[in-house]
């Protein structure tokens, strides 16, 4: 297992509990979750090499009613050498029209980082042990059935202390997961008394794997009185597109053979 995949979302991840509860569920559900649990070893021994490109739009609300936002875009490049996943950005420069090394814009309030990995978190093995499942009722996307499963945390300190995982049925795969916690760059950002919404969407698939298509966390602020102007809401967009796959090699779990 690579230890560095484990903690890659930005999740701290804990050792496990010993009890897998799946309470009194529909009998799919633990299948399901066996299934879930052979796709992120798949994914978690996997090596990884691409790029795309990477488009931010961030925006929040006043409670004047004045909305400000900003755009950037970015070249996004994982790279997994030695065990080691590294991730890169590199911002686009208009006046150039080329893509340089450059810091992150700080106005950007929130930040996702290696996406791809999210799943392993709570999904792998190891990590199921440590959280509680209930089915709620399956969804039907073209031929495939999508099963949401609302996830939460035994131990309540866990960063990820739950949300609604949805399951492809058929492979295993996640093409969802709405989190109840959040994957913050600054947590001094985050208002006291906000609610936060943090959906990640995994539409592109390559070699039956799944990866990042569009990511949105979404803040909103408690009220506040006049005269007192805080923003009502703000909401950073992630949106993943012109993939290019370098390296995907996924090894066989049962054979061992790499294909």
């Amino acid at each position: 297992m690579k230890e560095n995949k484990i903690e890659l979302s930005g999740f701290l991840i804990v050792l496990c509990l010993p009890v897998l509860t799946w309470s009194q569920e529909p009998q799919s559900l633990g299948p399901a979750l066996a299934k879930a649990a052979q796709y992120c070893q798949r994914l978690q021994t996997a090596v990884l090499e691409f790029s795309c490109r990477e488009r931010i739009v961030d925006i929040f609300e006043t409670n004047s009613g004045k909305q400000v936002s900003s755009q950037f875009r970015f070249l996004y490049k994982l790279v997994e050498d030695h065990a080691q996943v590294n991730e890169n950005r590199f911002l686009y420069n208009r006046a150039k029209q080329t893509y340089e090394a450059a810091e992150l814009p700080e106005t950007i309030r929130f930040f996702s980082r290696f996406g791809v990995f999210l799943p392993i978190d709570v999904l792998s093995r190891e990590n199921q042990a440590g959280y509680t499942f209930h089915a709620l009722p399956p969804i039907r996307q073209g031929n495939r059935t999508i099963l949401p499963v609302a996830v939460n945390a035994q131990d309540p300190h866990r960063l990820f202390s739950g949300g609604v995982i949805h399951i492809d049925l058929k492979d295993g795969s996640i093409p969802r997961i709405e989190v109840a916690s959040h994957s913050l760059r600054n947590p001094l950002y985050l208002e006291e008394g906000s609610t936060v919404e943090d959906i990640h969407e995994y539409d592109v698939i390559h070699k039956n794997l799944r990866f990042p298509s569009q990511t949105v966390i979404r803040m909103k602020a408690p009220e506040q009185p006049a005269p007192f102007i805080f923003n009502r809401w703000h909401k950073t967009v992630f949106t993943y597109e012109n993939y290019r796959f370098f390296k995907i090699i996924v090894k066989n779990e049962l054979s061992g053979v790499e294909k």
